[in-house]
């Protein structure tokens, strides 16, 4: 999901003051949604438990590089869909 937002609707992928930056979208364990006339939307009241905390200092360093602007949204695009296609 987080690559498809980030080639389809980047402007919608912020630079906000999220420890994770974006990672928030797959830490949640799982990103569900709901129908709300049209469209698709996040539903924040069902969201799963988070990563486990063993990683999330790595998650936390992400976050501090994505708020430094470090790489691009398209660079971060490029790179998921690197490592994906290693594990296909």
């Amino acid at each position: 999901m987080l690559l498809s937002i980030l080639k389809e609707f980047p402007a919608a992928v912020k630079h906000k003051d999220d420890p994770y930056g974006p990672l928030h979208l797959i830490l949640s364990g799982g990103i569900p949604t709901k129908r709300v006339g049209d469209i698709e939307v996040i539903d924040k009241a069902s969201v799963q438990a988070p990563f486990p905390e063993s990683k999330l200092d790595e998650c936390k360093a992400f976050g501090d590089e994505w708020k430094a602007h470090r790489f691009t949204k398209a660079e971060l695009a490029e790179e998921i869909e690197r490592i994906l296609a290693k594990i296909e």
